[in-house]
């Protein structure tokens, strides 16, 4: 068992993880990205509030990791270990 399929057991819906060891510069610029894209639509000020719709957490990743292939060097291994699990 994997800390992914860990965090599934334990009631995430969904989980982004990576399948093997990453570069270090590779895993923040990930999440940035990633984060950026599940958070762009919401505002939590307005009545009601928007909130981040999770649903999109694969779609949030593949855009990261298509940002990061795009990059000079960006070689197979450093982008491929990213994963999402669930729904």
């Amino acid at each position: 068992m994997h800390l992914a399929a860990t965090l599934l057991f334990a009631g995430f819906r969904s989980v982004v993880a990576t399948m093997w060891t990453i570069n270090d510069h590779d895993g923040p610029k990930i999440a940035d990205t990633f984060y950026e894209c599940l958070f762009k639509d919401c505002d939590a000020n307005s009545s009601p509030p928007i909130l981040p719709n999770v649903t999109k957490a694969s779609e949030a990743l593949h855009l990261a990791i298509a940002k990061r292939r795009k990059e000079p060097g960006m070689t197979f291994a450093r982008w491929v270990p990213f994963v999402h699990y669930g729904l």
